[in-house]
């Protein structure tokens, strides 16, 4: 009889190697200039995160794969001077991480691994607001 958790484990191993390898080869393709191909791959990345989070164990790492996924994301629309897109990655950031710390059934080290989460994703947001001249919204 297999146990739970360890088809837990192998579908986030699996899942974790395809976020991965798809992280990889954004990379990959925005250091060759095929930017909207990156562009594509690191929202792929991003849905891969999310789907990490949402249906797997939370733990420090499926935390840490969503703000990777979307600090990617907002750090290539800042070298396209997107300033508002990089603004609103790092602002889903939080609100992915908020959203699933208001579930009712958390476990105290997911909780614990969201907060983390959250403080850093926060931060990330603050540190961008700070270092750049308000936006002004036309």
């Amino acid at each position: 009889m297999v146990r739970k958790d360890k088809v837990i484990n192998i579908e986030y191993t699996q899942l974790d190697l395809e976020w991965k390898r798809t992280t990889f080869n954004a990379n990959i393709a925005f250091k060759a200039g095929f930017l909207l191909y990156a562009n594509c791959l690191y929202e792929n990345a991003v849905a891969q995160a999310k789907h990490l989070l949402k249906n797997l164990a939370c733990s420090k790492d499926s935390v840490s794969v969503v703000l990777v996924s979307l600090h990617n994301l907002a750090d290539f629309h800042l070298q396209n001077n997107n300033r508002r897109d990089a603004l609103d990655c790092l602002q889903e950031a939080v609100l992915c991480l908020s959203d699933k710390l208001k579930a009712n059934s958390l476990s105290s080290r997911s909780e614990v691994a969201l907060l983390w989460g959250l403080s850093r994703a926060n931060r990330q947001l603050w540190l961008l607001e700070k270092s750049q001249k308000p936006l002004i919204d036309c």
